[in-house]
């Protein structure tokens, strides 16, 4: 950041402060299973230099700034819209000052909240050509993976004039710039955002990801069909794309993807901490981008394998009536050390970010109450979730089911996840 930045934005805290900011009109609010725990409130914070997230705890929204106006990265859902004018002006700066908003991909909870921040702000909206449709109609065309769900689950509100980029494009707004590298798979118009931001004479290679899951509405084929053509082949160009982006930190989508809320709770442990080096910052990850992509790519072989084993199934009911599958059982507690408890929305956060990607076809959850005896002799109860799957026997779905296990114990300091396994004779 050059000096004259840094006066700038120091300056700009006292200044907000002498005049109340007008009053901001919101569209109404989007309901959906994951709208409340998406939509939760997030402190804002410096990422690095003049990058800073300003989005709620579950959809990304990010903000660089200079001295000649602001450049946000997408809106979330239309509710997560006067959120992010708070955090915006938390920081110091005004939504007025926005110049440009761009998108990752025109879903509504990505795009929801930015006809209402455009309003705002008056700032100009780029997106991809399908993007840009997308907004302008308030809902994604029919070649979208999740067109399926219908207009009720899947509209949000609209942007006339917006402008369309192409892959390679930069954008600029004073002395930012910001480069559109069209990752289609997700939607046919994901896109995902590059820039530079400094730190006196330190300077490193932000990328703003957008999702690589191939998650569709009911009856989508990412390999195609008689309906529509593959898009395999650009998901998989798409997956290489990222994987070699030069990239020192990386911000997503969805932060849980780039493991936000680890990397802040590292970044504060490691602040004045005694012996420890102030400039290891977590966020900084050469290889997050490649990871990121690696993980992907396993999501899609995984999503592939499916669709063509169900090319192999007959086709007549009667020719085999039943499919031999396992049928998994987890058992997970929601009681956390210290006398904590899983919220709702942290367990829709775990079902989203880790179960929803490794079993996209679906799964089962019951609500259950646990019951035994401790080290004491006394009969505890205990709330609890049990997770049924129906997969096939083989390595990779035993590998996600304990990468679930492990993730749960990690995030709620559990000691243990019950796995309960056995044959199971299935029919549709």
């Amino acid at each position: 950041m050059k000096p004259r930045d840094a006066i700038f934005l120091s300056l700009l805290l006292p200044l907000a402060a002498l005049a109340a900011p007008p009053a901001f009109q919101a569209d109404a609010p989007k309901a959906c299973d994951n709208c409340a725990a998406w939509n939760a409130p997030q402190e804002p914070f410096r990422v690095f230099g003049n990058t800073y997230y300003v989005g709620p705890a579950g959809l990304g929204a990010v903000l660089v700034a200079s001295e000649r106006g602001l450049i946000l990265l997408d809106g979330g859902l239309p509710q997560s819209a006067p959120l992010i004018d708070v955090n915006i002006r938390k920081l110091g700066f005004r939504t007025e000052d926005l110049r440009l908003i761009v998108n990752s991909h025109a879903h509504f909870d990505h795009a929801g909240g930015i006809a209402a921040l455009a309003r705002a702000s008056g700032a100009t909206v780029a997106a991809s050509a399908w993007g840009a449709r997308a907004i302008e109609a308030g809902a994604p065309p029919a070649d979208d993976p999740q067109h399926a769900f219908g207009p009720a689950a899947t509209s949000f509100p609209a942007v006339k004039h917006v402008q369309v980029v192409a892959d390679g494009e930069t954008l600029r707004v004073g002395p930012l710039a910001i480069t559109a590298h069209l990752t289609p798979g997700h939607t046919p118009g994901s896109t995902t955002w590059t820039w530079r931001s400094c730190e006196g004479a330190r300077c490193l290679q932000i990328v703003y990801a957008d999702s690589l899951n191939a998650v569709s509405a009911p009856g989508f084929r990412f390999s195609g069909d008689g309906t529509h053509p593959g898009v395999e082949a650009a998901f998989r160009a798409s997956i290489a794309t990222v994987a070699g982006l030069p990239c020192d930190i990386l911000l997503a989508v969805h932060p849980s993807f780039a493991g936000m809320d680890d990397k802040l709770r590292r970044r504060r442990e490691r602040a004045g901490g005694p012996g420890v080096d102030p400039g290891a910052d977590p966020f900084v990850d050469p290889g997050a981008c490649r990871a990121y992509a690696r993980d992907a790519e396993a999501r899609l072989d995984q999503r592939i394998a499916e669709e063509h084993k169900q090319d192999q199934q007959p086709a007549a009911a009667e020719t085999r009536p039943r499919d031999e599958k396992i049928r998994t059982e987890l058992y997970f507690g929601l009681s956390i050390k210290g006398g904590k408890k899983v919220t709702p929305a942290q367990w829709d956060r775990f079902l989203r970010d880790e179960v929803t990607p490794r079993f996209p076809l679906g799964f089962t959850i019951v609500d259950a109450t646990g019951q035994w005896k401790n080290d004491r002799g006394k009969i505890v109860h205990e709330k609890s979730k049990v997770l049924i799957l129906l997969h096939d026997d083989d390595d990779q779905s035993a590998a996600n089911i304990e990468a679930i296990r492990g993730a749960y114990k990690q995030r709620f300091d559990q000691e243990s996840v019950l796995r309960s396994n056995q044959a199971a004779s299935v029919a549709f």
